[in-house]
C-alpha cells in the first residue's frame, strides 16, 4: 500500500469516506473526484481490503455496486481529525476535509 503513504492520498481517502457516509456507487466516486476507472477501482478495492468500505454488489434494483463506509472507516475519520488537531492545523484545514467540494 505505498500509495497510502502520501499525505494527499490520505486526504483523498478521508474525503471518499465522507462521501460514502451515504451509499454511493463506484461510478459516482469516480466522477466526484475526477479519477480514472482504473484508479477508482484500485483505491476502492484497497479500502475494501482495509475494511474501511463495504461493497454491496447485488443490491436490489441497483446496477452498480453500492459502497458505504464501515465502522472502521468512521474510526479512521475520527482519528484523522484528531491527527489534524495534534498537528495544529488551522480549523479551516480541518473543515475542508469534511466539506466535499
Amino acid at each position: 500500500m505505498p500509495w497510502l503513504e502520501k499525505k494527499q492520498n490520505l486526504i483523498l481517502i478521508a474525503k471518499m469516506l465522507i462521501v460514502a457516509k451515504r451509499p454511493t456507487s463506484e461510478q459516482d466516486i469516480r466522477k466526484h473526484f475526477n479519477l480514472s476507472k482504473f484508479t477508482t477501482e484500485t483505491i476502492v478495492n484497497e479500502l475494501v481490503s482495509c475494511k474501511l468500505f463495504k461493497v454491496y454488489a447485488n443490491a436490489p434494483l441497483v446496477q452498480n455496486k453500492m459502497i458505504v463506509i464501515t465502522k472502521k472507516g468512521h474510526e479512521f475519520l475520527r482519528r484523522f481529525h484528531k491527527l489534524l488537531e495534534i498537528l495544529q492545523l488551522d480549523a479551516n484545514d480541518i473543515k475542508s476535509i469534511d466539506t466535499i467540494p
